[in-house]
């Protein structure tokens, strides 16, 4: 593996190219998470028309969750012998098959197995993509692709908050919402057919061994700072998952807010940290000159002073300063993901794809315990303030988790 964080290509490809290809995976992750929000914003639908608990809609969205996970590694380590191209169109499509299955459904277990079809595909564009932007870009501007892709799925959330409940409205069922998120993978598939180029590699050394991946993902894992990278993950995603969970709630029982402003509270978040993805990323790539770590504990600090902040403002009247608090949020909790994937596929090297895969897989944990833990928190003191310091223990460990890495990307191609 590459330490220094180039790699080999070869072939003539158009100047600026690797931009499209920012592009086609921005658009792809859009899509695909469009499909992850379809239980979320169309829960109302599902348990009025399914008769379903609130447990077993939660349990619905796990099953994305679950599919994602088991495909994760498998994923990335096929991107790596094979290329992203092809793992990326048949995500997509095992996606559009399966959204478009469910809407034909009425049996609950029926739709949870599709579901875990639908997260497998999920994960089949997660680590191909992000292996993608790394393979493509140099050292220097990696960051940036990595946060402009991103974006991708900040936006794909926006627009299924607004567009599947939509749907479901004017065509009076939640499965023409499901068919729509179909067709966008359809059509999301098409596009990476026929426009997405995997970067062709430099003829192999003479007398080069073919690599075994059962060796390569052994030699991953004993990887010192590629592990310490995926338990600062389960942190960071612990955070994220709780405040997608739980910010609208908050808002509504301690800020006051009604159902429908608390939405744009949560949509503000989401819109300063994809913005903050680039940002960052930007900041990571030409200010710290590729240095990714120092990010990530700046982070941690504005996420400590922020939630901290929160948790003492008493005078909610102050609208600006909600706002003002809420895209801070946003920026910490909701920033980070472009940061922590460009590290992860840095430290696999070309085998960006399966190092990507193990860092997303461990760092999943968090989002299966952090929600359940913060929301303890809250049912046994009756209120918020110890589970934001829960949030606030997340963020020491992952800077301290960061800290303790050797390791930095400091060589840029010029």
């Amino acid at each position: 593996m590459s330490s220094r964080g180039e790699y080999p290509l070869s072939g003539q490809t158009k100047p600026g190219y690797q931009w499209i290809v920012v592009a086609i995976i921005w658009f792809c992750h859009a899509v695909y998470f469009l499909s992850y929000m379809t239980v979320g914003t169309l829960a109302p639908f599902l348990q009025s028309e399914l008769h379903l608990s609130s447990a077993r809609i939660g349990m619905l969205s796990s099953a994305i969750t679950i599919g994602s996970a088991l495909s994760l590694i498998p994923s990335g380590m096929l991107a790596d012998h094979l290329g992203s191209k092809w793992i990326m169109t048949g995500g997509l499509l095992l996606i559009a098959a399966s959204a478009i299955a469910v809407s034909t459904m009425h049996f609950y277990l029926a739709i949870f197995g599709l579901l875990i079809v639908l997260g497998a595909g999920v994960g089949a564009n997660q680590t191909p993509g992000s292996k993608a932007i790394v393979m493509w870009f140099p050292t220097k501007g990696r960051a940036t692709g990595m946060g402009i892709k991103q974006t991708g799925v900040t936006t794909g959330g926006i627009l299924a908050s607004f567009l599947l409940p939509a749907v479901a409205l004017q065509c009076g069922s939640w499965k023409y919402s499901f068919v729509a998120a179909g067709l966008a993978a359809l059509a999301a598939a098409v596009i990476v057919a026929l426009f997405y180029k995997d970067p062709a590699r430099s003829d192999p050394q003479p007398g080069r061994q073919r690599v075994h991946y059962k060796h390569v993902f052994l030699q991953l894992l004993k990887n010192r700072d590629l592990i310490l990278t995926s338990f600062a993950g389960i942190f960071l995603m612990s955070i994220q998952s709780s405040l997608m969970t739980y910010f609208i709630l908050y808002a509504s029982s301690v800020w006051g807010f009604p159902a429908k402003k608390c939405g744009l509270f949560l949509a503000l978040a989401f819109f300063s940290g994809s913005l903050a993805r680039v940002g960052w990323s930007v900041a990571s790539d030409y200010l710290f000159m590729g240095r990714r770590n120092i990010i990530l504990i700046l982070i941690s600090i504005l996420g400590m002073i922020t939630t901290v902040w929160i948790d003492a403002t008493r005078d909610t009247s102050n609208v600006l300063l909600l706002y003002l608090l809420t895209c801070l949020l946003g920026i910490a909790c909701f920033g980070w993901n472009a940061i922590h994937l460009t590290r992860a596929g840095e430290l696999g090297g070309e085998f960006a794809g399966t190092s990507t895969g193990i860092v997303m897989v461990i760092s999943n944990l968090g989002a299966i315990v952090g929600p359940p833990v913060f929301g303890y928190l809250i049912d046994r003191t009756g209120g918020y303030t110890m589970s934001w310091y829960f949030l606030i223990f997340c963020m020491v460990f992952v800077a301290f988790f960061t800290m303790l890495q050797k390791k930095e990307s400091l060589h840029i191609r010029k």
